[in-house]
């Protein structure tokens, strides 16, 4: 919701009142010598992922968040020994923060601790790992079709001094471009440049990194100059921010938003109202309505241009007669005249859950948009829209019957990785409580598989399976959801190389493949 303008204009007068009474960070050198800039970002949380796009770590590999092929990055290369063995060779002219050298027994270390992680639990039974020389790390893989190389661009390497004996992060060391002096995840982060880093010394001195949650106060540090770099403001100001010329990069890349049901909560237990509900929405109004035309309308849990996605798979279309055949066949009638459709006495009737804050701002709108599909074939919705805290925990303890819900499916490079991590009935992710044996069966077999052949079929029938069942539905692309904008007069983003590595985040476009 746009800000009021006496709000608006009150708040400026605020923050630069604050900018003539505070230390300007970096203010008064751009790219040709500044010292430092402040970075705006909703969070930190995920400390993971953040130690990478602060600078601060670095992975093995570098990869895309969009299924591309994995780049050398802290491994030079890496060789394929057979039977799910590998070796990983390590660059010689890396050091860590601590000024000691990269070697195989720091990255073992760091490993330990990452699969202690949430993201990381699932590597522990699919990758084992050991020093087998000073710069060389030997994995064993579950499977030798497994794509290694992939995995290992989603671990940061740290040092063993950056946790404590619990293995809580304290102040991460790592091998990047800027070393960290404080990292704290609900606060924000202060980071020096590197002076030893090995792909050359950072052309900033320092760079702050500062959680603000709400997105229209990222928006007004930008403009009125206390940030130089904002991560995700309002989708609605990008245009504006572009005319009057800031530089706007827009980090392309797969994260889903999906209609999640409970399917062991009436009447989203039946396959039969989840079919039917995928029909009846209309995709393409909710990505130019809700996300303002910054997403892409979805039909499958992937982008049909990946290589992967079955050139037969049946894939879900705006069709609300087709919705309404479907609720007829399946007992759900609506009496002439009448506005919902009932069964046995029982009205259809759903009770859809949302969050809104700066990491969300479109999914309300979003819900509202489903409602009024759905009310058009006899389902009623009574949409809920709760505080963060309060939708995470309903939805992760299932006390809800269907629910907003934003993923990224390529943090494992992998979609046998991806279903294993969010659909599996064995997984603690699996919020849907998608209970299939078949669906199991083929994606424990696509991962045991011995060769590319079977993996690439058992993926191609863990997605037909999905489209026949529709645990989720998938909403939309979301590709604006990660939006950086930058004062383009303190930072020029394309000679930055050791900035742009880190921001924006996750990187690269989605790549058309050919079948």
């Amino acid at each position: 919701m746009r800000i009021g303008v006496v709000y608006r204009s009150v708040l400026v007068l605020v923050l630069v009142v604050a900018a003539a009474l505070t230390l300007r960070f970096g203010a008064g050198k751009g790219s040709d010598g500044r010292k430092g800039i402040e970075v705006v970002v909703p969070d930190l949380t995920v400390e993971e992922i953040n130690l990478v796009r602060t600078g601060v770590a670095e992975c093995l590999t570098r990869v895309g968040f969009d299924f591309s092929a994995p780049e050398p990055w802290l491994a030079t290369r890496w060789e394929d020994l057979g039977k799910g063995r590998w070796h990983f060779h390590l660059r010689p002219d890396v050091v860590f923060h601590t000024g000691e050298a990269l070697d195989a027994e720091a990255v073992v270390a760091g490993m330990r601790w990452y699969r202690r992680r949430p993201r990381g639990r699932d590597l522990e039974h699919l990758l084992e790992v050991r020093a087998a020389g000073p710069r060389i790390l030997e994995i064993r893989a579950a499977s030798p079709t497994l794509p290694v190389p992939g995995y290992l661009g989603r671990v940061p390497v740290v040092h063993p001094r950056s946790f404590d004996a619990e293995g809580n992060l304290t102040v991460p060391v790592g091998t990047g471009p800027f070393r960290a002096v404080s990292f704290e995840p609900e606060k924000g982060a202060y980071l020096v440049k590197n002076e030893h880093y090995w792909s050359g010394s950072p052309r900033l001195d320092e760079l702050r990194v500062r959680v603000v949650k709400d997105p229209s106060t990222r928006l007004l540090l930008l403009e009125t100059g206390e940030a130089q770099w904002a991560r995700m403001v309002p989708r609605h100001e990008v245009a504006r921010l572009a005319r009057e010329g800031y530089g706007v990069h827009r980090s392309r890349y797969l994260y889903n938003v999906y209609l999640v049901f409970n399917c062991t909560v009436s009447p989203g237990s039946d396959p039969a109202v989840r079919r039917a509900v995928a029909f009846a929405l209309d995709r393409t109004r909710i990505a130019s309505t809700a996300f303002e035309g910054t997403a892409e309308p979805a039909v499958s849990v992937f982008p049909r241009n990946l290589s992967f996605v079955p050139g037969d798979l049946l894939f879900c279309r705006h069709d609300p007669a087709e919705s309404e055949r479907i609720l007829d066949d399946a007992g759900w009638s609506r009496p002439p005249g009448g506005r919902w459709r009932a069964r046995a006495g029982r009205d259809l009737a759903l009770t859809l859950l949302t969050a809104s804050e700066g990491l969300r701002p479109a999914w309300p709108a979003a819900a509202e948009l489903i409602r009024q599909d759905l009310t058009r074939v006899g389902i009623r919705v009574d949409v809920r829209v709760l505080e963060p805290g309060v939708w995470d925990d309903r939805v992760r303890s299932g006390r809800f019957q269907v629910t907003v819900r934003g993923r990224v499916p390529a943090w494992w490079p992998d979609p046998l990785g991806y279903f294993r991590l969010d659909l599996h009935s064995t997984c603690g992710n699996n919020v849907c409580r998608f209970r299939s044996p078949r669906f199991d069966q083929i994606v424990d077999a696509g991962v045991a598989a011995q060769d590319a052949a079977a993996r690439k079929a058992a993926v191609a029938e863990a997605q037909r399976i999905l489209a026949q069942e529709m645990p989720l539905v998938p909403l939309c692309h979301d590709i604006g959801r990660e939006t950086f904008v930058v004062r383009t007069s303190v930072l020029n983003a394309a000679t930055h190389h050791t900035l742009t590595y880190s921001y924006p985040g996750p990187r690269t476009d989605i790549k058309e493949e050919t079948r």
